[in-house]
């Protein structure tokens, strides 16, 4: 292990907590939902895997129309005064933005009054019971909403199941102009509810049923990873950051498959305030998703270390301080592929090994914890790598 001659209460911190990862967690991947440390509720022996049809980075210039539909004003225009435009999204720097603004003039639609431009993202493709669906967001610093949530098509549905589920992950607002006690918090915490309506069958409950918990910060002021494992029909665990916060438990079986939205829109209980609410910049105007996320459960049939014996790999120097870091792959390196994920998850690193070790430069990585995977044919080893500066 290299010598580190230099040390701040930052840096003691994150060798600590690299310390950790490295001798108790030996298995965990960054290429995983964004758990913190006991966080996890994976079942023994399963893993959870990528939903790519759900699952997007927003690293194109385009939106991905295989998986996204962007507004479709048969289905739904908006609630006034905010009417859903194209032009309000966008995909910039690895994000989808939704960049609200004022019309120059009025709207009148089926004798309603629109004044504000809003933004709705469907999802293509239906999520179902069991998935853990997860985004890193930051909200806009307006009146209009920033949402993540998922909700089912009625029309898809027969007898009973003729209904409607909706599950709302986060639900905020970046200025609240109601005066109520009860809406002064949704600026600066984690809505979530889950609704059960327009059912077909008596038998069929209908209501909501949620909960909140803080942000500590305004919404609008950091990214926030807000996630939900939606474990069963009438269970429902929702996640701030990695950290579960509350369970949820709908009033009816939510057991239909439902499709994620992305939507800014206006709420009849925060209306506009008297100079428009856009005033601000482009930046205090606009919702950005850095990535939406969904994952699956599926058996583990990983090879553990153990069966690699003296194969498993080996990084050096680690921690470093230096440009160049070597990863030896042992005994299976022919073919292999090497990633490299840093702590959100997102691949900056990948290549195929020709020969038993790969050096590679982590001169322009930020510090921080790494996660080396090394796929073979015989099922994939991690390790970790602490970059410091």
């Amino acid at each position: 292990m290299q010598r580190i001659t230099c040390f701040n209460s930052n840096r003691l911190f994150l060798i600590m907590v690299f310390t950790y990862y490295l001798f108790q967690l030996p298995n965990l991947s960054y290429a995983q939902p964004t758990f913190l440390i006991g966080e996890d509720p994976k079942p023994a022996n399963k893993q959870w895997v990528k939903v790519e049809n759900i699952s997007d980075e927003f690293d194109d210039t385009v939106l991905d129309e295989s998986k996204w539909e962007n507004t479709n004003p048969n289905r739904w225009i908006g609630r006034p005064p905010g009417i859903f435009k194209k032009d309000v999204v966008s995909l910039k720097d690895g994000e989808l933005r939704m960049t609200n603004y004022q019309l120059d003039e009025p709207e009148i639609v089926n004798g309603n009054t629109f004044t504000h431009a809003g933004g709705n993202i469907y999802s293509r493709n239906a999520g179902q019971v069991g998935y853990y669906y997860e985004c890193r967001m930051k909200s806009s610093k307006t009146f209009m909403s920033s949402t993540f949530w998922l909700i089912n098509t009625r029309g898809e549905g027969s007898g009973c199941d003729r209904r409607v589920t909706e599950l709302d992950i986060q639900e905020c607002v970046g200025q609240v102009t109601n005066t109520q006690n009860w809406a002064q918090s949704f600026d600066q915490s984690i809505h979530s509810n889950t609704h059960s309506r327009n059912t077909t069958c008596e038998s069929t409950p209908i209501g909501s049923s949620g909960d909140n918990s803080p942000t500590v910060e305004k919404v609008w002021e950091d990214y926030h990873v807000y996630g939900c494992w939606w474990k069963s029909p009438r269970e429902v665990e929702f996640y701030l950051d990695g950290k579960k916060v509350y369970t949820v438990s709908p009033v009816a079986d939510f057991d239909l498959p439902m499709y994620l939205r992305l939507v800014s829109e206006t709420y009849d209980w925060n209306p506009a305030p008297s100079d428009g609410g856009m005033t601000g910049t482009e930046a205090d105007r606009t919702t950005a998703y850095d990535w939406v996320r969904s994952w699956k459960l599926e058996d583990d049939n990983t090879t553990s270390t153990e069966e690699y014996g003296t194969n498993a790999i080996k990084i050096y120097p680690n921690p470093t301080q230096s440009g160049l870091v070597t990863i030896d792959l042992g005994n299976e390196a022919v073919g292999a592929t090497v990633n490299l994920f840093d702590s959100y998850g997102r691949l900056v690193y990948t290549d195929r090994a020709s020969k038993k070790e790969v050096v590679l430069s982590v001169a322009a990585f930020s510090e921080g914890i790494y996660m080396v995977e090394v796929q073979t044919k015989k099922g994939s080893q991690f390790g970790k790598l602490l970059v410091l500066r």
